[in-house]
């Protein structure tokens, strides 16, 4: 179009130049009906290729497997919660959680153990326990994702402590066992709750387990800073 327009302008200037009077139209009309039939010729092709092209992706796509992606509801999955898992699953609910409970997974694929070794903290020169957990499974092979938590309370249970998350990793195939270290430093809570879940790759029920036990050298304790778990550290935390 810009072409036969250009066209007919340097005709028109040509023809100005020779005489003063000329005919628009003749010179316009059929330059403009040119490039219009022009113009609808490629749009055509255009049209025609574009079609082919959506056939062919189609077609492609019909040849190929199906893929069919699940995924967790973020809003649904919650965090673990050592004081809601501890009310949810104990057997007598007028037990209060104290050393030496422990409640294990439902098919006991997990275990978990507890270490605890007392250490100076500067600069009080206070010994504090630094807590060792070891989560193992009892199903070989099988990947999953393990969470690691702790939380604080009281030895009657009056007070049961907000969980914090101490430690991450994953059972592989090539490696069953998870560890995570921390520090309790003092906060009047003596009595230790750990747990570990995980969440398995082939869909079987996730596995919770827990363990309490007395907060070794000054027993009063607060979960104060994640160590380095086997696959993945956590940073230190107040």
């Amino acid at each position: 179009m810009l072409a036969c327009v250009y066209d007919a302008y340097e005709v028109a200037a040509t023809e100005l130049e020779q005489r003063h009077a000329i005919n628009w139209l003749t010179i316009f009309v059929p330059r403009l009906s040119l490039g219009l039939i022009l113009a609808f010729m490629v749009y055509g092709l255009f049209r025609a290729a574009g079609s082919v092209l959506v056939r062919l992706h189609r077609v492609a796509i019909s040849a190929q497997p199906t893929w069919r992606f699940i995924k967790s509801n973020p809003s649904v999955r919650q965090d673990m919660d050592i004081a809601r898992t501890w009310r949810s699953t104990r057997s007598d609910p007028t037990v209060a959680p104290h050393a030496g409970v422990h409640l294990p997974a439902a098919g006991e694929e997990i275990t978990i153990s507890i270490s605890q070794e007392c250490q100076i903290a500067l600069p009080a020169a206070n010994l504090v326990p630094e807590v060792s957990v070891t989560v193992t499974s009892n199903r070989p092979g099988v990947d999953a994702q393990v969470t690691i938590a702790a939380n604080l309370n009281s030895p009657d249970g009056s007070y049961l402590g907000p969980t914090k998350r101490v430690g991450q990793g994953q059972f592989t195939s090539t490696s069953s066992q998870v560890h995570a270290g921390f520090v309790a430093l003092p906060s009047g809570w003596p009595v230790l709750g750990v747990g570990a879940e995980a969440i398995w790759a082939d869909g079987a029920p996730h596995s919770v387990t827990l363990n309490y036990v007395q907060l070794a050298c000054d027993h009063l304790g607060m979960v104060a800073m994640g160590g380095a778990c086997s696959q993945h550290s956590e940073a230190p935390f107040s």
